[in-house]
């Protein structure tokens, strides 16, 4: 599988973490894609992606 193939999930997850302001989850997604390298995603999510914990 590619990774690229989870990106629109990994997309509804940080906009459900956003709604239910869900910090935590937030901060574990951002490190996912992090790891995965998906620059774009963090480029076009960096408002909600600016609420990680640490």
């Amino acid at each position: 599988m590619n990774w690229i193939d989870l990106t629109p999930y990994i997309i509804l997850a940080l906009e459900q973490a956003d709604y239910e302001s869900d910090t935590i989850w937030i901060t574990w997604l951002k490190i996912f894609i992090e790891k995965l390298n998906l620059v774009n995603l963090l480029d076009e999510k960096s408002e909600i992606l600016k609420q990680a914990e640490w």
